[in-house]
């Protein structure tokens, strides 16, 4: 009897940084990153939104995808390695600067470059007070 399972791994090529991954399994990769950056994990569902559910409303992926052929017809929407680790980076940055941002803003720094942190702020006009009485 041939070992057939071992001659295919064999020649199956080794595993490569632009492995194709289905939504869900660039999620675990996602957050693989996202737990490293300190970051909290996202759901299965934002990686499946950001890229077939783009696809499926006739938009463009968030997430670069591939579009691969399954054996019965149809195609499978896949997600490079590469391209997971691209998003997450920079979903990454987002984040730490949205955080930074408002650190910035509870210890009383400006963000804004206009204005400059010292400067008041111009008090809004009051609403004409309304009469006492009630209208019949």
């Amino acid at each position: 009897m041939s070992n057939k399972t071992t001659e295919q791994t064999e020649a199956q090529p080794k595993v490569s940084p632009d492995d194709l991954l289905t939504p869900y399994a660039a999620h675990v990769v996602a957050n693989e990153l996202f737990r490293a950056a300190g970051l909290a994990e996202i759901r299965p569902q934002m990686v499946y939104n950001y890229t077939t559910g783009q696809l499926n409303k006739g938009k463009k992926a968030i997430i670069p995808t591939e579009l691969v052929a399954r054996e019965g017809g149809g195609k499978q929407v896949r997600v490079r390695r590469s391209a997971v680790a691209a998003w997450a980076e920079g979903y990454i940055a987002r984040k730490q600067a949205n955080a930074d941002k408002v650190k910035a803003e509870l210890n009383g720094e400006s963000t804004d470059a206009k204005a400059p942190a010292n400067e008041t702020e111009t008090p809004k006009p009051q609403a004409p007070a309304a009469s006492g009485g009630r209208r019949r």
